[in-house]
């Protein structure tokens, strides 16, 4: 492994390339058992590390993206008070405007990269359809004993899978139809 990693160092010389040492890290895919690789870069031991945020979404050893659903939830959360706060200062908005205010702010980054993690686990999928509901309770204004189909059905909103298995299938083109 320690051949490949000097010969990527070589060509990245070639094409006047640098690859930053101390940024790079060391992940490696195994669904059974932890495995440690010791990998030298310009004289200097990379860190191995067992999760690692590439482009956005957060990539695990055994590729469960746990982590990156909790993520997810978060920065959703943080999106969804801070439509919360708009809320507030208004004196509520129309379920109209909440809803487009979730599809545009919060839903990004509860789907961002879904292609890529859609084998999540059923628990990972149930804590960011815990945001979808907070959302559309949100939008509506609506108690929190309101069942989640009744706000779908109220914000016109389909349910969370519904909307994610959408990012998942490739529009044909009108034009070349």
């Amino acid at each position: 492994m320690q051949d490949r990693f000097e010969a990527l160092n070589t060509w990245c010389n070639k094409w006047r390339m640098t690859i930053n040492e101390n940024k790079t890290q060391i992940l490696c895919f195994n669904q059974k058992e932890h495995i440690e690789i010791k990998i030298r870069m310009k004289g200097k031991e990379l860190i191995h590390v067992k999760d690692a945020k590439v482009v956005g979404i957060v990539v695990d050893e055994n590729l469960r993206f746990t982590k990156h659903a909790q993520h997810a939830k978060e920065k959703s959360l943080k999106a969804l008070y801070g439509i919360s706060k708009l809320l507030d200062e208004t004196g509520g908005l129309r379920t109209t405007l909440g809803t487009m205010l979730y599809k545009s702010i919060v839903f990004p980054h509860l789907s961002f990269g879904y292609p890529v993690w859609c084998t999540i686990q059923e628990s990972d999928l149930l804590e960011l359809e815990e945001v979808h509901r907070l959302a559309l309770r949100q939008a509506t204004g609506c108690h929190a004993s309101t069942a989640t189909n009744s706000l779908e059905i109220i914000t016109g909103c389909p349910p969370l899978r519904l909307l994610l298995e959408e990012t998942l299938v490739i529009p044909k083109d009108p034009q070349k139809a």
